[in-house]
């Protein structure tokens, strides 16, 4: 058994793993980590496996104090993650000893970082899952960031641990793919060109829940009903500025759903720094 405690909780910092799949019927949604490919590539490093919890750190990362011999390996944004006060390189093993201080600050690009630690951390599963999911209380903590004085705790792992660095898969940001949405009919010409046309950026008030997009101003026509919503999906509220449905986004919605984005084009979409411009492209 190994241990690690925080010193510092960082701006939010929680454990995840790949969510809980099969419950939208119940108003539960998928939840879990959000840049899909930085948390296995990390899990991969250390020999995990990629469903076990990991570390997922938002804007600021945390600092932690380790208890325990180990080995780790930070993926994601660029926290400029310090070992002892020393630079750590990202993308490869990191071998840690007991008593070592990780510490990090702001990220200088994608808002996400992942840190995994070998072996299966211990926590607490709801529904399948250990992600941490505030709105119901649900996974470690009964939903709750990691706080100043938390201790994480593992079981020690089995399995062979690579010591190849890796490469960061290519996804570009500075066009992401959009295809047409079931409302998609509702909105104008004018508006489908604007879409596409005019630049965008995630909002400071975005969050796990839901991008809210600042750019051109769409119009469309409306939904009677509530309908299904899943993460990716673009709505359209009466204010007409986008918001996209991410992990932790509700299940239902009363906008219409004018685009969606499928898993890897979300996947980019969550590592765009919060004022970044970009553009989206259209496929069919």
């Amino acid at each position: 058994m190994g241990s690690c405690i925080l010193l510092q909780p960082g701006a939010l910092t929680t454990l995840q793993d790949n969510g809980r799949s099969g419950y939208a019927q119940y108003a539960i949604p998928s939840g879990g980590v959000m840049d899909v490919v930085a948390a296995h590539k990390a899990q991969q490093l250390v020999g995990n496996d990629p469903d076990w919890p990991i570390v997922e750190c938002t804007l600021k990362g945390p600092k932690i104090k380790f208890e325990s011999e180990t080995k780790i390996a930070l993926t994601g944004g660029d926290m400029q993650w310090k070992l002892n006060r020393e630079l750590v390189e990202r993308n490869a093993v990191i071998n840690v000893q007991a008593n070592d201080i990780l510490s990090s600050g702001f990220t200088k690009d994608q808002p996400r970082s992942y840190l995994a630690i070998r072996g299966k951390i211990t926590t607490r599963y709801h529904y399948n899952s250990c992600s941490t999911y505030g709105p119901a209380q649900l996974g470690h903590k009964q939903g709750q960031a990691l706080a100043a004085g938390d201790k994480i705790t593992w079981v020690e792992s089995h399995m062979h641990v690579t010591n190849q660095s890796l490469v960061n898969q290519n996804l570009s940001t500075e066009y992401i793919h959009l295809h047409r949405g079931p409302e998609y009919n509702l909105l104008p010409e004018e508006s489908r060109h604007r879409l596409v046309s005019e630049q965008y950026k995630v909002g400071p008030d975005s969050n796990r829940m839901g991008a809210r997009l600042l750019g051109p101003k769409l119009i469309s026509g409306t939904i009677k009903k509530s309908v299904p919503v899943l993460p990716g999906f673009m709505q359209l509220p009466p204010s007409g500025f986008p918001i996209v449905v991410l992990q932790d986004g509700q299940t239902t919605g009363g906008y219409p759903r004018i685009a969606f984005l499928k898993s890897q084009e979300l996947n980019a979409f969550n590592r765009l720094p919060i004022g970044q411009l970009f553009r989206f492209q259209l496929v069919s």
